[in-house]
């Protein structure tokens, strides 16, 4: 789970820090940052209702 936070921290601070630069490019990255995003969040919903890890 650390790893997907972790790869969400890292998109959003490409898209933030490229925005000056390209702004196009880090306009498309928000379809992305909201598909990981939900990603993330249905490995946790998964990880909460699963406990046995089954």
């Amino acid at each position: 789970m650390l790893d997907i936070i972790l790869l969400d921290i890292l998109i959003v601070l490409y898209a933030v820090r490229s925005y000056p630069l390209f702004r196009l490019s880090s306009l498309l990255f928000i379809p992305y940052i909201v598909w990981v995003t939900f990603a993330a969040y249905l490995n946790l919903y998964i990880l909460i209702y699963n406990p046995t890890g089954a």
